[in-house]
């Protein structure tokens, strides 16, 4: 639960910081990690599925089908 003002702060940080190192990032707040990640796994049930799309999270049963009806073939 970081401040708007905060959040694009980091994200520029992290976007410098990933040119020369690795980072592991775990969040919920999947928007803000797609934005800025170049490659996305999630964990469910000791597996683990790369992910590149919000609609790769709804197959995966990470977020409802019913969240993002309408938005999914922009995705």
């Amino acid at each position: 639960m970081i401040e708007p003002l905060y959040q694009d702060a980091i994200k520029d940080l992290l976007l410098i910081l990933k040119q020369n190192k690795g980072i592991i990032l775990t969040d919920h707040y999947y928007y803000d990690v797609l934005q800025i990640t170049d490659r996305n796994i999630l964990i469910k049930n000791g597996q683990s599925f790369p992910i590149s799309t919000r609609r790769e999270l709804v197959d995966n049963g990470y977020l409802p089908r019913q969240k993002l009806s309408g938005i999914l073939d922009t995705v």
